[in-house]
């Protein structure tokens, strides 16, 4: 059964799968890596919702998001704001769908998307 969970910022261990699983991925970027998450939330101080699948134990696949909410930039789910690349990253088509519906329902409650 595949399931979509987030990485918490303290979690070393999910993290360093997380990277292993960007590393072997041919659609992700060095962006993707987990490390840019403490960068959303440290320096850029927005919330983060760094997103994967999982199934069986191994991720399938990932979607790191930022929340900025700006009168600059407006209230936005941006996957990687300020970094060059960024969307989902995943093994299959069924894992992208799963970490994109998450996304879509995390951007509704956060009031990113109008009804």
């Amino acid at each position: 059964m595949l399931t979509v969970k987030r990485l918490s910022p303290q979690d070393a261990a999910t993290a360093t799968r997380w990277d292993a699983f960007v590393l072997a991925c041919p659609e992700a970027t060095f962006f993707h890596r987990a490390g840019w998450q403490k960068i959303v939330t440290d320096v850029f101080h927005h919330d983060s919702y760094y997103l994967y699948a999982e199934q069986g134990g191994q991720i399938q696949g990932v979607l790191p998001l930022g929340h900025i909410n700006s009168w600059l930039f407006g209230n936005s789910l941006t996957s990687l704001p300020f970094a060059v690349y960024g969307g989902v990253a995943a093994l299959t088509p069924e894992a992208a769908d799963a970490l994109e519906l998450e996304a879509q329902q995390i951007a509704k409650s956060l009031g990113c998307v109008t009804p």
